[in-house]
């Protein structure tokens, strides 16, 4: 996972799944080479699957490479695609979600009529991933929203997600099954 994927503590997190998963898999009597996404692909001929936790488009089209290679590939770069929060949009899980919107951080993109500024809003990055604190961020105006925007469109963050506050507290969770809960 390379580091402007992993802003803050989440560096050193995610660093510690690999080596946890890459210790439960030697224990089990794999061979377990673990590198660095500029150093992999000197590592990846000896390699039957390669598991990463990748969020960059130049190493999911490289994973996605080696898995037309013939390689397993684990955290596939189709199912990263599929986080990326402007994909995400829509998809409820059968729960409600706040007002929420994609648009162009592109000024000459943008419509003409942004999601009204009354309450305040989530602004965040549309694409795979933070790299940053700034690329989530939380506006209550007008201006404060054009001024996110337009600091996305200058670092090259093509789209945004816009979300209606919600007041509460927040619980965040990850879950891995079948889909139900």
């Amino acid at each position: 996972r390379e580091a402007a994927c992993s802003p803050g503590r989440h560096l050193e997190n995610d660093a510690s799944i690999l080596e946890l998963v890459a210790a439960a898999l030697e224990a089990s009597g794999h061979g377990v080479t673990l590198a660095k996404a500029d150093a992999a692909p000197r590592f990846v001929n000896g390699a039957s699957v390669v598991f990463s936790m990748s969020r960059s488009p130049r190493v999911l089209e490289l994973m996605t490479q080696w898995g037309r290679e013939g390689r397993t590939v684990v955290n596939r770069p189709s199912a990263v695609h599929s986080t990326a929060r402007s994909a995400l949009v829509g998809r409820t899980l059968g729960v409600s979600v706040p007002e929420t919107h994609v648009v162009p951080t592109s000024r000459g993109a943008r419509p003409r009529a942004l999601p009204s500024a009354a309450g305040e809003w989530w602004v965040k990055g549309g694409e795979l991933y933070a790299s940053r604190r700034e690329d989530v961020q939380r506006v209550g105006t007008v201006e404060q929203l054009e001024r996110v925007l337009y600091d996305f469109e200058c670092r090259g963050i093509a789209t945004a997600v816009l979300q209606k506050h919600v007041r509460g507290r927040e619980l965040k969770f990850y879950a891995v099954g079948r889909g139900e809960f």
